[in-house]
C-alpha cells in the first residue's frame, strides 16, 4: 500500500477541484507494452479504486500532519519526499503527478549517465570483462537518456491537457514504454555486473554502479505506477 500512503500524504486531490482524470491503480496487462515492467502487487494500492473525487476524500483524508508520524515503507517515503515540492501544482490531476515524478526520473537518469561516463574512463580495476560490462551499462543508460526523457515529458504535458482520446492512448503507451524500458536498463545493468565474475564482485566501481541502479529504480517504479494510473 506504499503508493496509497504517498498519495494520501501529498494531498493529491482537492475536494474543491474535481478533475476529469479519475484516480485508479488498476493495471490492465493487455494494454501494457511488451517491455513494460509489471507493477508489483505488494507495492501498489490495488484497492485504491474510486468512482468520484468526493468519494476518495470521504474515504481517505489528505492531511500531511495526520501522516507525519506514520511508519511508511521505503518506497512510499521516497514518493512523498520526491513529489511534495510539486504538490501545489497538481490541482487534482494524476497526470500532473506522473509528470512531476517522471521529471525527477529524467533528471536523475541524466546525472547517473554522467557518473557512468566518469566511471567508464576510470575503469573497474577488475579486468577487461568487467570494464566491457561497465561500458555496456553506460551505453544502455546513455541511449535511454535525455532525448527520450524530454520527449516523454512532452507527452505527459499533452496527457495533462487531455484533448483527444486517441492521442491520450498513444501518448500514454509511449510514456509507459519509456519508463518500463528505463527500469529494464537498471535491472539489466545490475544483472550484467553481478555476472561479470569474482573480480568484478569486489570492485568498488562495480559496487558503486550497482548501488546507483538500486537508488534510481524506486523513482522509476513510482513514476511508472503513476503513469499507469492516468485515465482519460
Amino acid at each position: 500500500m506504499a503508493m496509497l500512503h504517498c498519495l494520501r500524504r501529498i494531498r493529491l486531490l482537492s475536494p474543491l477541484v474535481p478533475h476529469r482524470h479519475e484516480v485508479s491503480l488498476e493495471f490492465a496487462a493487455s494494454s501494457s507494452p511488451s517491455r513494460t515492467i509489471a507493477p508489483e502487487p505488494n507495492t501498489v494500492a490495488a484497492a485504491l479504486m474510486v468512482t468520484a473525487p468526493h468519494q476518495f476524500h470521504e474515504r481517505y483524508g489528505f492531511s500531511l500532519q495526520a501522516y507525519s508520524t506514520e511508519r511508511l515503507r521505503p518506497r512510499s517515503d521516497a514518493c512523498y519526499k520526491t513529489l511534495l515540492p510539486y504538490a501545489g501544482s497538481f490541482n487534482g490531476s494524476i497526470a500532473r503527478v506522473a509528470r512531476a515524478a517522471t521529471a525527477v526520473v529524467a533528471a536523475r537518469q541524466h546525472g547517473f549517465a554522467d557518473e557512468l561516463a566518469r566511471l567508464k574512463l576510470r575503469g573497474t580495476g577488475a579486468g577487461p570483462r568487467a570494464d566491457m560490462t561497465l561500458a555496456s551499462c553506460y551505453e544502455e543508460v546513455a541511449s535511454n537518456d535525455m532525448d527520450d526523457g524530454n520527449e516523454t515529458l512532452g507527452r505527459l504535458d499533452r496527457l495533462v491537457a487531455g484533448r483527444s482520446k486517441d492521442e491520450f492512448d498513444w501518448e500514454s503507451s509511449l510514456v509507459v514504454l519509456w519508463l518500463g524500458s528505463t527500469l529494464g536498463v537498471m535491472e539489466d545493468c545490475t544483472d550484467w555486473l553481478n555476472d561479470a565474475g569474482k573480480a568484478a564482485a569486489s570492485s568498488p566501481v562495480v559496487k558503486e554502479v550497482i548501488a546507483g541502479c538500486a537508488a534510481l529504480s524506486p523513482y522509476i517504479r513510482i513514476a511508472l505506477h503513476l503513469a499507469h494510473a492516468i485515465k482519460f
